[in-house]
Formats: structure tokens, C-alpha cells, sequence
């Protein structure tokens, strides 16, 4: 019994001094990674690894591949603790990584796959402290100076603190949720976001809040921008026809609109609503705006892409009078392609000169930052002006610098 005490003794100090050689020295990491490989999904290398296990990892040019899912890390720093793989559970005390850039080509001509039952981890990942500096999505940087604390996954998730900027605002949230059908999550997002100087725009910055909560596939939302405007969004974000959706109402009360322009503009209460896919979302919108002393109505229908927006039609409307606009919007730079009609009376700019007019016409161009240029925008106007008949016909070309008018018209 001596004699297999001894051995077991022997045995058990073998088996640390193994452990030890493995998970405390760069070289033993690097031979267990070796031999772990086959049982990781995909293909993963890593260019330089320094440090061990038990205390400091640091490394550099990590790549990893598994179907249309590319990862890349230039950099990562990361300290565990190793204790806590006795009670089942990676964590981390700090993971800082560099620039981390992710590339996901969907499949062509077929619908996106249906949500799996789970996505739960065999082990529990904890984060005490996480950074990003970088995170790219499809060669798009996305967020930046990506910045948490204690963050949790294994059956369930909690990412109690993350802040960074996306796209240019900052964010503060907190997100929590299940890791298995049917996706039940929670959360709340701050934002804010600052505007670029403009001589016809008061505001400097946007700001809102968005929380959330139900199951992933028939997720309840509610948006609160603050600024510039004040308007509250609630709604639906589900899967419906194997597609991503929205189904939003947003409303607004009636409030004055951040704007120097010669006459005074404020919105009255009015509602927006977006509905359908991602991709092509359906508009509807009835407002109210007041003009100086002329109440007007504004209503639009319409389909807005990430592309474009069209409009069929938008229409301006005050008393008898009535103009409607239909066609497209495109941003990137703005560019528009519009066919106008309406019914018309000068009196509204120009009381001395009273009349009915039927307006027709189109009007093609572009705005790049403070330039634009009109293609060719042609109107007609036909009616009475001081109780005369009056026709005429208008073609306008030109740039913010030069504007070119040609046309004739009859009178009397």
C-alpha cells in the first residue's frame, strides 16, 4: 500500500508538471493548440503567441474561417483566471483586442437560415473587463473604442455595461437574453450623436433612447428621439416570410423645427408609419406644417430601400391648393428624379397677383455637400393670374454657381 501511495504521489505530481509545462509556458500553449485544432470547427492560425495560460496571453495575426464566416485579429491581450476552469467557467479579468474585423457572405438566392433551437456554449465565457478598439463588419468600420464591463454567456447572457461609438455616436447600453429558443431578450441603448455645422440648421447634436424586449423573432421596441425633434417610435421588429421586418409607429406633437429660414417652419403633430422588410419598407406618413401664417397639410406614400426613397406620391396641401411630387430620392450623393403636378395660387407669395394655375413639370438633379445641380427641370403653368387667362413654359439647368432660364409664357 506503501508502495502505491507512492505512486500515486508520483503519478499526481507528473500529471501537474505536465499541466504546468502545457498551460504556463508559450511553447506548451502552442503544442496544445496544435492538438486541439481537429476539435474546433473551421480553420484557425495564429501567427505569434507569447505568454501562457495561467498569467498573460498576448496575440497577433489570429485568422479563423468557418463557412462564410471570416475573423480576423491583428492584436489581443488577454489575462485569465485559471482557477476558474475548476468551477466550469473561462474568464477573463481583461481581454483588450486591437482591431477585430468580421466578414459574412450570405448565400445567394436563398433565404437566410432559420434560427437553430440553442446557441448555447458547453462552458460558461466571462469578461471582467473588455475592450475593442476596432470592430469591421464586412470591410465596414462599424464601431470603435468598444469599452465593457462584466460581461457574461453560457445557457443565458449579460452584458451588464458596453459603451463605444458607432458610426459616429456614442452609446451606452446594457443587454441581457437567453441563449435558446425562443431568444428572449431585454435591453436599453442611450445615444447621442453630434451634427455637422449648418447656417440653416440650430441643432448641434441628435440624441435618443431605444429599449427592447420579447422574444428575437417578435421583438417589441420603443425609440425616444430627443433632438433635434422629439418623436416616439414603437412598434415590432419580427420574422415574418422567412424575412427581417419592422412594423413602427412613429408619432410627434406639434414643435418648433431647428431651422433659420426667411419665413418661419414648425411641425404640427403628425405619424409615420414603416412597415415590411428591411430591404424595401413601406411609408406612410400625415403631418401637419405651419408656414408662416399658412397651415399646410403634408401627406406621402412611398417604399424607402437603403438606397432610395420613393415617393407615390408626396403631397403639399393648403386650402385649394395642392402640389404633388412623385419618383425617387437616392443618397450617396442625393440625386433626385421627380414629375410634378398641382393646383396653384400666386396670392400665397405674391398677394398682388391673384390666380388659379395647373402646374406640371419634372425636375432632375444632384447635392453634393453645399453644391448642387439642377439636369433639366421643366415646368408648365396654365390658368388664370388677375382674372386673365395665362400660360408658360419654363426650363431651368444649372449649378450653385451658374443657373441657366429659358422658356416663354402668354398673358392676357
Amino acid at each position: 500500500m506503501r508502495r502505491l501511495g507512492k505512486i500515486m504521489t508520483v503519478t499526481v505530481l507528473l500529471l501537474i508538471l505536465a499541466a504546468g509545462l502545457l498551460l504556463g509556458t508559450a511553447t506548451g500553449n502552442r503544442w496544445l493548440l496544435h492538438r486541439l485544432q481537429p476539435l474546433i470547427p473551421g480553420t484557425l492560425t495564429i501567427d505569434h503567441w507569447q505568454g501562457n495560460l495561467l498569467d498573460h496571453v498576448q496575440l497577433q495575426g489570429l485568422h479563423y474561417q468557418l463557412g462564410h464566416l471570416t475573423l480576423d485579429l491583428d492584436r489581443g491581450d488577454a489575462r485569465l483566471d485559471f482557477l476558474a476552469l475548476l468551477r466550469g467557467w473561462l474568464q477573463f479579468d481583461q481581454l483588450h483586442l486591437d482591431t477585430l474585423a468580421l466578414s459574412l457572405t450570405p448565400s445567394s438566392g436563398h433565404p437566410a437560415a432559420p434560427l437553430p433551437d440553442s446557441v448555447a456554449l458547453p462552458f460558461g465565457i466571462a469578461i471582467d473587463d473588455a475592450a475593442v478598439e476596432t470592430l469591421i463588419i464586412n470591410d465596414d468600420t462599424l464601431a470603435q473604442r468598444i469599452r465593457g464591463q462584466h460581461w457574461r454567456a453560457w445557457r443565458r447572457f449579460k452584458l451588464t455595461q458596453v459603451s463605444g461609438t458607432i458610426k459616429g455616436a456614442q452609446i451606452h447600453s446594457q443587454l441581457q437574453g437567453q441563449l435558446q429558443a425562443p431568444y428572449r431578450l431585454k435591453g436599453n441603448l442611450d445615444w447621442q450623436s453630434p451634427l455637422p455645422a449648418s447656417d440653416s440648421v440650430t441643432a448641434s447634436q441628435a440624441k435618443g433612447s431605444l429599449t427592447l424586449h420579447g422574444p428575437l423573432t417578435h421583438l417589441t421596441v420603443h425609440h425616444r428621439l430627443e433632438q433635434p425633434i422629439k418623436i416616439d417610435s414603437r412598434g415590432l421588429w419580427l420574422r415574418k416570410d422567412d424575412k427581417w421586418q419592422l412594423d413602427l409607429t412613429h408619432q410627434w406633437s406639434a414643435q418648433p423645427l431647428p431651422l433659420t429660414l426667411p419665413q418661419p417652419l414648425s411641425l404640427g403633430a403628425g405619424e409615420l408609419h414603416t412597415r415590411g422588410p428591411l430591404t424595401q419598407l413601406s411609408i406612410d406618413l400625415d403631418t401637419r406644417l405651419q408656414a408662416g401664417e399658412h397651415p399646410l397639410t403634408v401627406t406621402a406614400t412611398g417604399s424607402l430601400s437603403p438606397q432610395q426613397l420613393r415617393l407615390s406620391p408626396l403631397t403639399v396641401s393648403e386650402k385649394q391648393q395642392q402640389l404633388q411630387a412623385r419618383g425617387t430620392l437616392s443618397w450617396a450623393p442625393l440625386t433626385w428624379d421627380l414629375s410634378l403636378q398641382g393646383q396653384l395660387d400666386p396670392q400665397w407669395l405674391l398677394p398682388a397677383l391673384p390666380g388659379a394655375l395647373t402646374l406640371t413639370g419634372s425636375s432632375r438633379g444632384q447635392q453634393q455637400q453645399d453644391r448642387w445641380q439642377l439636369a433639366n427641370t421643366k415646368l408648365t403653368l396654365d390658368g388664370q393670374l388677375r382674372q386673365q387667362p395665362f400660360q408658360s413654359h419654363l426650363s431651368v439647368t444649372g449649378n450653385s454657381q451658374t443657373l441657366s432660364l429659358s422658356g416663354q409664357g402668354l398673358w392676357g
